[in-house]
């Protein structure tokens, strides 16, 4: 019990740091990598999640900065944030970084064949930005297809002036391109809200941009500081986002440092200030929950003891639209038997009136662990598993499971459980027989007896 006591305590220590300014955000970097004083701190390294490793070229010189920035709004509203940042500094006709965004975590509404965006999809985007010298116009902020398409931000051309304002620039695969500035000079730190709907019928992709809004609530954002539409391809196809890009091409030694990169499909989830929130609200089986706290966003962490190998039904309702969870939970198995597999099930509902989840309604399982299961079996995208070893009488597993959700606000789901053993319950035939003979044998002392 100690050692599980103190495997539960690291894990939570770690979700913890990994999850603390995440706030539901699928895509998150908060470039909290270590300050070196090195040319190129920025390669190789990897996000906090939703993207791939950084790769970052040697001229542009992507160090790694301290404090992070920040942001409070006209409301005394704070982001939440943590790291350092990026500065790009530099002479060179191709200093640049990407890194590719990873489908994990993005419902079906935003993949598309295993690239995001599709028709319907609506995508947010955040992040704290400042244009040091972008006079000459050549530094981007952008997403990229891999097929040639764009959608993102770079100075305005103006040649001699150093406030030069922010330009929104779109591309489709065709190469079809829009441009138009919002007003809003680069050369100050702000922090920029986007957003890209994409049109269900027609493919088309509106970029909006907020810069400084108000972030206490969507309905608070107020009109949009720049828009424009990038139109679908000239196949009808919409223009897929595969990854995240800045850099410059130019010889004059421009400079740009961004920090807090945020990529969700909800407002809250890259704002982050909703009064998110995930609790128990039902249960239905003779099982206890001993502990359930919510101290960490976006993770769930509760201790129960099983009384028997009857299902357990834990109805959870999750506030301010996230989109993926973690739930951590300790089992005490006081059955008295031993566990040779334990099962995980989504849906609604609880007891006789459970619903289990189905194929693309948003509910599902991203991944799951157990610290004495090793093998994992995916039944479905709503059901696995857990086998390969025994959680014998008076032992704890500990588990671990992210789940997909649908971002509704609030939205209220189950998780149904239940573990399985070798024991053997005759059948009523086998039973029976079983007691004739018993009866038989009582008869037959008797007679002796006589």
């Amino acid at each position: 019990m100690r050692n599980c006591t103190v495997l539960v305590a690291l894990l939570v220590f770690l979700l913890g740091t990994a999850s603390v300014a995440q706030a539901g955000a699928i895509v998150y970097e908060s470039f909290n990598y270590t300050d070196t004083g090195g040319s190129n701190e920025l390669n190789g390294q990897t996000a906090d999640s939703g993207l791939g490793a950084w790769a970052a070229t040697a001229q542009g010189r992507f160090n790694i900065k301290s404090p992070g920035k920040t942001y409070t709004d006209a409301n005394s509203n704070v982001l939440p944030v943590q790291g350092n940042y990026v500065e790009l500094s530099g002479k060179s006709p191709d200093a640049h970084a990407r890194a590719d965004i990873l489908t994990t975590g993005w419902s079906g509404a935003s993949v598309d064949g295993g690239r995001l965006n599709k028709k319907g999809a609506t995508i947010w985007w955040s992040t704290i930005v400042n244009q040091i010298d972008g006079k000459y116009g050549y530094t981007y902020l952008e997403l990229r297809s891999d097929d040639g398409g764009r959608i993102g931000l770079r100075p305005d051309w103006h040649g001699s002036s150093w406030a030069n304002p922010w330009k929104m620039r779109g591309i489709n695969d065709d190469g079809t391109s829009q441009e138009t500035t919002f007003g809003v000079s680069g050369d100050t730190e702000r922090f920029l809200l986007m957003k890209l709907d994409t049109d269900a019928t027609s493919g088309d992709t509106t970029f909006s941009i907020w810069a400084n809004p108000l972030i206490d609530s969507e309905s608070s954002l107020g009109a949009a500081h720049g828009q424009l539409i990038v139109p679908a391809n000239s196949d009808g196809s919409v223009t897929h986002f595969d990854e995240l890009y800045m850099g410059h091409t130019s010889t004059h030694g421009e400079q740009m440092r961004v920090d807090e990169i945020r990529m969700g499909e909800t407002f809250n989830s890259v704002v982050g200030l909703s009064d998110a929130g995930i609790e128990v609200t039902g249960t239905a089986g003779t099982w206890n929950i001993t502990r359930e706290e919510n101290s960490v966003p976006e993770v769930l962490e509760v201790d129960k003891r099983a009384v028997d190998l009857d299902p357990f039904d834990m109805e959870i309702t999750v506030t301010g639209g996230s989109t993926t969870i973690t739930i951590d939970e300790t089992v005490l198995n006081e059955t008295m038997e031993d566990w040779t597999d334990y099962h995980v099930q989504l849906g609604t509902g609880l007891g006789i009136d459970f619903v289990a989840s189905t194929p693309g309604d948003g509910l599902s399982f991203i991944s799951g662990t157990s610290s004495t299961f090793p093998a994992l079996t995916w039944l479905s995208e709503d059901e696995l598993a857990f086998s390969g070893s025994i959680v014998g009488p008076l032992n704890s597993d500990i588990l671990q499971l992210q789940l997909q959700l649908p971002g509704d606000d609030p939205y209220t789901f189950t998780l149904r459980q239940w573990p399985t053993t070798t024991t053997v319950i005759p059948e009523p035939s086998t039973f029976l027989i079983w007691a004739l003979g018993l009866l038989g044998l009582v008869l037959c002392a008797r007679r002796r007896r006589r």
